[in-house]
């Protein structure tokens, strides 16, 4: 049973091993965590309650040092909230391995309890700099309400996150001037056959990229059938790895079917997702087999 105590300044109370998390750069579609502690620093049983700002827009100067955050750098104040937009940060308990966006837990006396927050980065296709507040609050479990002392009340802990975007440029795309896309050309001779075809990729990206690759076929439209294929198409194993700013090459295994008719041109689509991630490119493939 927790003993009934007169409100304290939070910061006699317990304490948190970090102020301030630099969850670095990543990819939109990962899942990246990071842990901290939390410190009974009493003899008595502490209730706690932990969550995310995400009633604010954003986070000014002042506001961070009410709840004693400590930040190693200068920042443009103020900065936004991406909690209150984006909905991606989380908790994880070392006993559960449910995300939470609240929790409420017991410190016993001298006791510490990690904590994990996880950010799942959002599912956008550009740069972004995420920051959340974590508030962590002495919690009256009879009246479920915060307990307000003369001192400080609440501890923080700010969380900076940046999202990169990869860049994978394929160095054989042509523009197909009929439609105004982007298609990579590939000829296969009747004698070539099986035959591997190399395309050259870069990454230009700051960060080593892994592919999993697939080639499927080209969208129709409805009032149009669906055709056999005219080859066996197959990608290498994956994932495929590209150093960052490295040029390399995709291989695709073409094998040609017999008796395939009249027919010397065919179109599929090469998808290369970054694993881990969210991140999906595709690449228009235009076959043409000569006699």
């Amino acid at each position: 049973m927790i003993k009934k105590t007169e409100p304290i300044d939070i910061s006699k109370a317990i304490r948190v091993d970090k102020s301030f998390i630099d969850f670095g750069s990543f990819y939109p579609g990962s899942l990246i965590k990071f842990n901290f502690q939390i410190k009974n620093l009493t003899n008595e049983k502490k209730a706690v309650l932990i969550l995310f700002d995400n009633v604010s827009p954003e986070f000014t100067k002042d506001q961070l040092a009410f709840n004693l955050v400590n930040v190693p750098y200068c920042l443009n104040y103020p900065i936004k909230n991406s909690e209150h937009v984006d909905h991606c940060w989380y908790f994880m308990l070392p006993t559960s391995k449910a995300l939470e966006k609240l929790l409420v837990f017991i410190l016993h006396p001298r006791g510490t309890v990690p904590i994990g927050i996880i950010i799942d980065a959002p599912r956008i296709n550009y740069p972004k700099k995420l920051f959340s507040l974590l508030k962590i609050n002495l919690f009256d479990i009879e009246t479920r309400k915060v307990i307000k002392g003369e001192g400080m009340h609440s501890l923080g802990i700010l969380s900076e996150a940046n999202i990169e975007t990869p860049k994978l440029k394929c160095c054989r795309e042509l523009l197909h001037i009929d439609s105004n896309f982007k298609v990579i050309p590939i000829v296969v001779k009747n004698k070539e056959n099986p035959k591997n075809i190399y395309i050259p990729f870069k990454n230009e990206g700051n960060r080593e990229i892994e592919l999993i690759l697939d080639i499927v076929n080209f969208p129709v439209q409805d009032n149009q059938p669906i055709l056999e294929s005219l080859a066996e198409y197959r990608c290498q194993k994956t994932p495929l790895r590209f150093q960052a700013n490295f040029s390399s090459y995709i291989t695709i295994n073409i094998n040609r079917r017999e008796n395939i008719g009249k027919r010397k041109k065919e179109r599929k689509v090469l998808i290369a997702k970054i694993k881990d991630t969210s991140m999906i490119y595709s690449y228009i493939l235009d076959f043409f087999f000569l006699s």
